[in-house]
């Protein structure tokens, strides 16, 4: 896999370094404000439904989504190669094998900006560019 921009890859010292030691020191700024405010025998009914299993899994998810976000920045190209594509006229290829010739007829199936959808009485159709006909 090649990645398209390496500077994004410095962020992800700051799961050792920043983000483990500010999540521990938020778990005792909390734990230590919960002990001023309460009693145990009151935190044990109050926080009966977190555990600390369940507060670790939350701080594995969130720096694993973290990982996953510096990951993304670094654009990871799957496809390196590059691919010739060989096209002609106007990014397409011709819609018809010869040219339309001054007053030929034809359907209007599609208008988009600056192209005409045709169907001609042969039952073959194409797009064209709007300047080149014009609808009666």
């Amino acid at each position: 896999m090649n990645l398209g921009n390496y500077n994004a890859l410095w962020l992800l010292f700051a799961v050792p370094v920043i983000l483990i030691p500010a999540y521990i020191w938020c778990f005792w700024q909390k734990s230590k404000a919960l002990r001023i405010l309460a009693s145990s025998d009151m935190l044990k009914k109050i926080n009966i439904s977190v555990s600390l299993r369940k507060q670790i899994f939350k701080a594995f998810l969130l720096i694993v989504a973290y990982i996953f976000i510096v990951i993304a920045l670094t654009e990871p190209k799957w496809n390196p190669r590059a691919q010739k594509i060989h096209r002609h006229g106007r990014n397409y290829p011709p819609s018809f094998k010869e040219p339309l010739h001054e007053g030929t007829e034809f359907n209007l199936l599609e208008k988009r900006s600056g192209w005409f959808h045709i169907k001609l009485f042969d039952g073959s159709e194409g797009w064209i560019p709007d300047d080149s006909a014009e609808t009666i």
